[in-house]
């Protein structure tokens, strides 16, 4: 976690602040409920710890493509 606020905090105020880059969640949160709050909220993707860097390596490509990126 994020001193002071978690990822869900975050995303929330840089939508609310208008900014809409991508956003992949790397997390050890990984409750159903979790990923779709995450995915809702307006996260692109949302990855679990454990990972394979190389899994989250291929996501993000896959998320800055579709992004323009």
């Amino acid at each position: 976690m994020m001193p002071g606020m978690d990822g869900f905090g975050l995303l929330r105020r840089l939508r609310a602040d208008g900014i809409d880059a991508p956003a992949l969640f790397l997390t050890a949160r990984d409750s159903l409920q979790d990923k779709i709050a995450g995915l809702t909220l307006g996260g692109d993707d949302y990855v679990t710890k454990p990972f394979s860097l190389e899994e989250v390596v291929a996501r993000l490509r896959v998320v800055l493509r579709r992004s323009g990126g």
